[in-house]
């Protein structure tokens, strides 16, 4: 199976607080950018001219290179619950995608997907969380809450707001196994709690692909399914 490329999009920036901000595709990144621009105090003028915040050119917000006193921070996310959404994501919007996709991964299983990376080019929407940067302080995306915020205006002086995302995909309440069910099968029944994507077998799957994320920012099949089966 082909390694995942690294995180490469481009970190946002507080200036007034030299502070860089990394981000990833299907990693809260609505909620990140929403929190970000809260802070600049941006946020509802750019929704009025851009409800869909990702239509927004932030490239003046952006940096690529921290100097020696810039503070590092990355939102990131369970990668269990990750490649699921990034399966969600491609076949939802598998024209966006056709580029990068084969076509016969259309409408195919969350298992066919993962099985074929090795034939899929690089996209942020599923490539690796982790980074090159050093000395990063991290956040989970799912241990978000007022605490975490208010640890984070401490540390860094970032008013930073919790924002809910509200582009998911529609999901019901089934508790069957279905990540070897083609799209087509379950496109509009998607389970509501991830784990009915996993077997042992796709469990190996994303930890093998993964694994550089699971390591680096502490995750777990295990808490992946204790926090969803609660």
């Amino acid at each position: 199976m082909n390694k995942l490329r690294l995180n490469h999009n481009e970190p946002l920036y507080h200036k007034k607080e030299n502070i860089m901000v990394l981000w990833q595709a299907k990693a809260g990144c609505t909620m990140v950018k929403k929190m970000f621009f809260h802070h600049e105090g941006k946020l509802q003028e750019i929704l009025k001219k851009h409800p869909w915040i990702h239509n927004f050119n932030y490239s003046e917000y952006s940096m690529k290179t921290p100097n020696e006193n810039t503070k590092i921070i990355q939102f990131v996310r369970c990668p269990f619950e990750r490649a699921v959404s990034s399966y969600i994501h491609v076949q939802k919007h598998f024209y966006a995608f056709k580029s990068m996709i084969p076509q016969n991964l259309r409408f195919c299983s969350f298992l066919d997907f993962l099985k074929n990376f090795k034939d899929i080019n690089e996209n942020l929407h599923y490539n690796k969380q982790k980074t090159t940067y050093k000395n990063i302080d991290f956040y989970k995306i799912e241990q978000i809450n007022e605490n975490v915020l208010q640890e984070i205006y401490k540390n860094y002086g970032l008013n930073y707001k919790k924002f809910e995302s509200t582009h998911y995909a529609k999901r019901t309440y089934i508790n069957i196994f279905v990540g070897d069910k083609s799209w087509k099968d379950i496109e509009n029944c998607i389970p509501e709690k991830y784990t009915h994507f996993y077997n042992d077998n796709i469990r190996n799957l994303v930890e093998e692909l993964y694994q550089d994320d699971i390591v680096t920012f502490g995750y777990s099949y295990e808490d992946f399914l204790k926090r969803n089966n609660n």
